[in-house]
């Protein structure tokens, strides 16, 4: 019944956070991600009403941005603390230091951040956006131990100047820090015009 309800774009998150999650025991707090979440299902609802058609109540109660946070915790019966962000084109990097604060004030020992996104409608396809592939991934963060298995995920920020302007703007910005993860290298730049993020790492890759 839960399979039915979900969005493509809810799917995509309930997959990676329960794969990600298959060997933790100890309780973490979820950071949730998503630009644009759940814009499909309201793109649906503004059609029906301009086409004088009745909005859906079920699709409206499922149009909300912290959707498959709120899905995902019902689902697992989980009362942690969950968290929905949504920070424009900066958004992985908005819900990357959200976990950090968590971690910092000791209201978690682990976070889950989960990112997930999708292309908007093809109305919007011609205006400027950071996402042009659906995707979804979730990574377990945890303040530095020394692990032998742990990769050091590293974000600064700078002011924008011509000084610290970025080698290239990167497409799909968070599927670059995936890359990063996944295979080690360079450190990954994002040049949101205002602020310049420095995504790097050092350790095991996995």
């Amino acid at each position: 019944m839960m399979r039915r309800r979900l969005s493509r774009l809810s799917r995509m998150a309930f997959r990676v956070a329960t794969d990600c999650l298959a060997e933790e025991e100890d309780p973490i707090a979820y950071v949730f991600c998503s630009r644009y979440g759940e814009y499909h299902r309201s793109y649906g609802i503004l059609k029906d009403l301009a086409n004088g058609e009745p909005a859906s109540a079920s699709a409206f109660s499922m149009s909300v941005h912290n959707t498959s946070a709120s899905l995902f915790a019902i689902e697992n019966r989980d009362s942690s603390q969950f968290t929905a962000v949504a920070g424009g084109e900066a958004t992985l990097e908005a819900a990357f230091m959200e976990a950090w604060c968590l971690l910092r004030d000791d209201a978690a020992s682990t976070v889950l951040v989960v990112y997930h996104d999708e292309p908007l409608p093809e109305l919007y396809r011609d205006q400027a956006t950071t996402v042009f592939n659906s995707a979804a991934f979730a990574m377990l963060l945890r303040l530095p131990d020394g692990a032998r298995d742990a990769i050091d995920l590293r974000l600064s920020w700078d002011a924008k100047t011509e000084e610290t302007a970025a080698p290239c703007r990167a497409s799909d910005p968070a599927l670059q820090v995936l890359g990063l993860l996944l295979k080690g290298g360079d450190p990954v730049f994002f040049d949101t015009g205002r602020l310049l993020w420095t995504w790097s790492t050092s350790g095991a890759r996995v």
